[in-house]
């Protein structure tokens, strides 16, 4: 679901924003865990067209959990570490065999 060039992006922290009567308030967030080698892996689709400019992509949301409920109401969707390959085989194309995955 995700082309190989996002995986070699990949990365340990996730900025949010949030709105505010002066404007919008970043927020940066790590894991829990200061293992240098963890990577968060989110949701995400991506569609290539042919063409850089048509390329297509989106990182999947879901409701907040409770402790970011303060910066807004929707959050990237985790993957669980036992399901990142499944969510990368390419043929992976039934929603609902996606919904179990994520």
């Amino acid at each position: 679901m995700i082309v190989s060039a996002f995986v070699r992006e990949a990365h340990q922290l996730l900025y949010e924003w949030r709105k505010t009567e002066s404007g919008k308030q970043s927020y940066y967030m790590t894991l829990k865990d200061s293992d240098q080698d963890a990577v968060v892996f989110f949701a995400g689709l991506w569609e290539p067209n042919g063409e850089v400019v048509a390329t297509c992509c989106a990182i999947l949301t879901e409701p907040v959990s409770p402790p970011f409920a303060f910066i807004h109401d929707r959050q990237p969707v985790v993957l669980d570490p036992d399901c990142r390959c499944q969510w990368l085989d390419p043929e992976l194309s039934d929603r609902e065999k996606i919904r179990k995955v994520a």
